[in-house]
């Protein structure tokens, strides 16, 4: 099981099985991106292979760390507005990480046809 669908189950469980069925359709695109082409690119990560596939961001700065350390500042914060400025940045971050991986997986499944 995924490492934080486990943790996930673990803090909440799991009486209805939805965990489990998260789980059991996850896919990693690493190991699917690795078998099915060779790019021409210095790394395989999401933030590489979506430029190259042809995802821009709207953001100038984002990554994982970045989210992290803005939501840290986020709840560290004593002004409201500017912890709702935060939010809606690291929100506009994971957003455009999923259609990110989104259009990454769009672009594989189209090299089959």
């Amino acid at each position: 099981m995924d490492l934080l669908v486990s943790r996930y189950s673990e803090r909440y469980g799991d009486s209805d099985g939805i965990a489990e069925r998260v789980n059991a359709n996850l896919l990693d695109l690493l190991p699917v991106t690795l078998r099915a082409v060779a790019l021409p690119i210095s790394s395989y990560s999401l933030k590489v292979v979506e430029k190259y596939v042809g995802f821009n961001r709207t953001q100038d700065e984002y990554g994982g760390d970045w989210a992290m350390a803005k939501f840290t500042e986020a709840t560290e914060t004593e002004d409201s507005n500017t912890r709702q400025e935060i939010m809606e940045q690291n929100l506009k971050y994971n957003q455009e990480d999923l259609q990110a991986t989104w259009t990454v997986f769009q672009w594989l499944r189209n090299l089959e046809r």
